[in-house]
């Protein structure tokens, strides 16, 4: 908390003065108002000395204070402001009048009645000096915020208590730092006062942009930071968008990568099935030799089978174990249900080891026809099938009775 001593100055309100026998003027004028305050920063001192320009903040709570409205009742007025504070060793020296006991609110302001007595004081308000400046005490709280009406402010008065009112010539854009902490009222001030400067009729601000200092008012510091704000939120969002566009792309590059590697896969794979079934069938082709031999052994098989069955023989899309398997049910019945492939074929080698093939060129003719896709012409004869399956049954009946090691 900074301690110090202020001035703020307003003008008279011409409505509110009126001449009093004696040659005395009174006046109930505006002394004291709340909002923000502008200050050199080397005015301030301490941690804001560096500043360009320190907002100062005069918050309601503090200029209508009941300690702080007291302090301006029955306060000396002085013509200008003295070198040192107005006390009871002094007063006769500096006073040329006296405020009233009824200070009021007035909106945002304070007015206070008062009272000129000496006639030099009258005869310079009736020539046009009519600037009031309060000289008074307050400590300064350093703490950046935003007013109820959005003005932004770096710190806040506190505890304001006044000393005297001066009747100065001119007024500066608000208040203005005296002194500090120990030193008395007015050692800045008691020199007549510099017109007002632009940037104190303007209530300009320094501002920073893009590494440039610029003097803006508050209005235009607010359109400018919304529009860097914007600006700000507008890059976030772009750079947002592209890292979103850029995560996606991304990820269909990685996706259809993944799919390439599969079907690169898949080529080699279906490459090497088809080199394997190239191979197996190439391996599957038949010479002319094994294809005699296929139609030797399938006329053999045919014809013995054609021996025993007869017409009942079916060799119409029947491979040969299938053929075989025939005339072992016919032979069997039940018994051989159920048998494996080389148990039937060991059956049928048995049961047709003593039967000779019927008709061995049309068997060779329904063998060729199977392998050829061809008409298979009708196989064996009745008669002579139902004989030889006859004989191979009486030979089986009466095999017990052949002595051993006889033929």
């Amino acid at each position: 908390m900074i301690k110090l001593n202020l001035y703020d100055r307003l003008s008279f309100d011409a409505a509110h003065m009126s001449k009093k026998a004696g040659g005395y003027l009174a006046a109930a004028p505006r002394v004291s108002r709340t909002g923000i305050q502008l200050y050199l920063g080397k005015e301030i001192g301490g941690e804001l000395a560096d500043k360009d320009v320190v907002r100062v903040y005069r918050p309601e709570s503090e200029v209508f204070h009941k300690d702080a409205m007291a302090s301006l009742a029955h306060r000396p007025l002085t013509n200008d402001h003295p070198k040192v504070e107005v006390t009871s060793e002094n007063w006769s020296e500096y006073a040329v009048g006296q405020s009233d006991g009824d200070v009021l609110r007035d909106q945002e302001y304070v007015r206070v009645p008062m009272l000129f007595m000496d006639s030099s004081a009258v005869k310079a308000i009736e020539a046009g000096k009519r600037q009031l400046s309060v000289g008074y005490s307050c400590d300064i709280e350093v703490a950046s915020g935003t007013t109820p009406t959005g003005e932004a402010y770096d710190a806040i008065q506190r505890n304001i208590r006044a000393n005297h009112i001066a009747l100065v010539k001119a007024a500066r854009g608000g208040a203005r730092l005296s002194v500090g902490d120990e030193l008395p009222f007015g050692v800045e001030d008691a020199e007549p006062e510099p017109p007002p400067t632009r940037r104190d009729q303007m209530n300009l601000r320094t501002m920073t942009v893009d590494g440039i200092t610029c003097e803006m008012t508050d209005t235009t510091i607010q359109v400018v930071q919304r529009a860097l704000d914007n600006a700000a939120n507008q890059v976030k969002a772009l750079e947002a968008t592209h890292k979103s566009v850029s995560d996606s792309l991304n990820k269909q590059v990685t996706d259809m990568t993944a799919q390439v590697t599969t079907l690169s896969k898949d080529k080699d794979t279906l490459t090497a099935e088809n080199a394997t079934l190239k191979s197996q069938l190439d391996s599957a082709k038949l010479t002319p030799q094994q294809l005699d031999q296929l139609v030797a052994d399938r006329t053999i098989c045919m014809g013995k089978a054609a021996a025993i069955l007869g017409d009942k023989l079916v060799v119409d899309g029947k491979t040969d174990g299938e053929i075989r398997r025939q005339v072992v049910d016919h032979a069997l019945k039940d018994v051989a249900k159920g048998w494996t492939d080389e148990q039937v074929a060991t059956s049928f080698a048995t049961l047709t080891a003593s039967v000779k093939a019927v008709d061995t060129n049309r068997a060779v003719d329904v063998a060729r026809a199977a392998f050829t896709g061809g008409s298979q012409p009708v196989l064996g004869d009745r008669a002579a099938a139902e004989k030889s399956y006859s004989d191979y049954n009486n030979r089986m009946q009466n095999a017990w009775k052949t002595p051993q090691g006889t033929a």
